[in-house]
């Protein structure tokens, strides 16, 4: 086989010809309006459900960022003001849920002085870099009761 026997090809098939976009859509046009209406809700239907689940992994990020500077901020706090240093309080782990725009809800197990875990209420507002805490009233009030050997109780009981 000589290079005089190889010849290119004059109008090679594919995009540049158009072959293909007429392939498609003359499969489109062979579809009854059913089926094309079918074929687009499913379209939707993919677009929305990878929309889902890509924003949950955000918020989720998110939620872990926000618990981590809570959990660094309730510390400092704990270790640099003298109404709670005292108490020689540890953060051992902050859970938050995003709530609503920028708020969220969560719990902080805090350790105390006398080996006893006990839950926190935190109620969260960050909005960009900026984070602020705040826990309910009275909340922290177990680390006074187990100084005196009070007993205080570790979770939140229902009236009876």
């Amino acid at each position: 086989m000589s290079t005089d026997d190889i010849r290119p090809i004059e109008n090679p098939p594919g995009p540049a010809d158009g072959t293909t976009q007429n392939r498609i859509v003359g499969w489109w046009k062979e579809r009854s309006g059913l089926e094309k209406i079918l074929i687009c809700a499913g379209i939707v239907i993919a677009i929305a459900a990878a929309w889902h689940f890509l924003s949950q992994r955000e918020d989720s990020n998110r939620e872990a960022a926000v618990a981590s500077e809570v959990k660094a901020s309730m510390q400092q706090s704990f270790d640099t003001d003298q109404r709670f240093a005292q108490y020689h309080l540890v953060v051992s782990k902050v859970d938050v849920m995003h709530k609503s725009g920028n708020e969220y809800e969560g719990l902080a197990v805090v350790h105390s002085s006398k080996n006893v875990d006990h839950n926190v209420a935190v109620h969260v507002t960050a909005e960009g870099d900026r984070i602020m805490w705040q826990s309910d009233p009275g909340a922290l009030a177990w680390a006074a009761f187990e100084q005196f050997n009070l007993p205080a109780s570790t979770t939140a009981t229902a009236p009876q």
